[in-house]
């Protein structure tokens, strides 16, 4: 009986090693907080704001608010996302893949290397 219950733990704790990796450096923005600030860990699906290694993907319209100057890997606007960006800090991203509409305010600006911004709308 006990040794079936530790295969059984095995077995779930290696579906969770081949599963997780998937996930690891993906943020997928839900607009859950109660703000629509970027360092709202409630905002962001897995409940981790992304760090610079990761990549923030917007697959719906957002206002999100920039006050820190958070850095990522990739922003990824998807074609349903169409992401105003406000507030007073810098995003800065080494890759933008805009397949929506990405809304600059007058304080909030994406500094971008490696790719660049690559299609979509960008509005300043």
């Amino acid at each position: 009986m006990i040794l079936l219950k530790n295969l059984r733990y095995m077995a779930f704790s290696l579906a969770l090693l081949l599963v997780t990796p998937a996930v690891w450096g993906q943020a997928v923005w839900t607009g859950g907080g109660v703000t629509d600030d970027w360092d709202d860990l409630n905002n962001w699906l897995t409940g981790i704001v992304p760090e610079a290694s990761d990549t923030a993907t917007f697959s719906m319209s957002a206002t999100v608010d920039i006050s820190s100057n958070p850095t990522v890997d990739s922003l990824v606007i998807t074609v349903a996302g169409d992401v105003t960006l406000t507030g007073e800090g810098t995003l800065t991203a080494d890759n933008v893949t805009n397949d929506g509409t990405i809304a600059v305010g007058a304080n909030a600006l994406i500094a971008t290397g490696g790719t660049g911004i690559t299609g979509g709308t960008v509005t300043i």
